[in-house]
């Protein structure tokens, strides 16, 4: 695996290294040992990407949250375009990459998802239907009617 630490000065704490996330911090996490695992790989994917991509220097990258976010956004571009990881797949690793900067004390890198939302957009109603509506709408008074043509017309 790549060593991405650098000789610190005598006299001076080392610095963190990016080789794993530690197994201690992993299990404290309420998580599975499947995801445990994919935490692990996901953080070992990433180190083992960062040296022949870096745009920041080491330091950056695990003290800068704004130098980690475009990191991470690169190596999560990489993953679906060069490597075609599925979105899902990338997400559970954009997760272990993110569990790495809360053990550094950082926050989360500001990564959007890659998988497309479950949630559907909301559907508008057929010609007939709206037609329903304002009809009823229209029965029950001249309120109602001038409300609802009011929203229909708004969109």
């Amino acid at each position: 695996m790549t060593q991405l630490s650098t000789p610190s000065a005598p006299g001076t704490p080392s610095r963190p290294t990016l080789q794993k996330l530690p197994a201690a911090h992993l299990a404290r996490l309420p998580i599975s040992d499947h995801t445990r695992r994919s935490c692990g790989q996901a953080v070992t994917g990433f180190v083992d990407w960062l040296p022949f991509r870096l745009k920041h220097d080491y330091d950056q990258v695990v003290t800068d949250p704004i130098a980690a976010t475009h990191t991470v956004r690169d190596y999560r571009r990489h993953l679906l375009t060069r490597r075609r990881l599925k979105p899902k797949t990338v997400d559970a690793a954009m997760t272990g990459i993110a569990n790495l900067y809360l053990w550094f004390g950082m926050p989360r890198p500001d990564v959007r998802s890659a998988a497309p939302s479950r949630r559907n957009a909301p559907q508008s109603l057929a010609e007939d239907q709206v037609r329903d509506v304002l009809r009823a709408a229209e029965r029950r008074g001249v309120r109602d009617h001038a409300l609802v043509n009011l929203l229909h017309a708004s969109g």
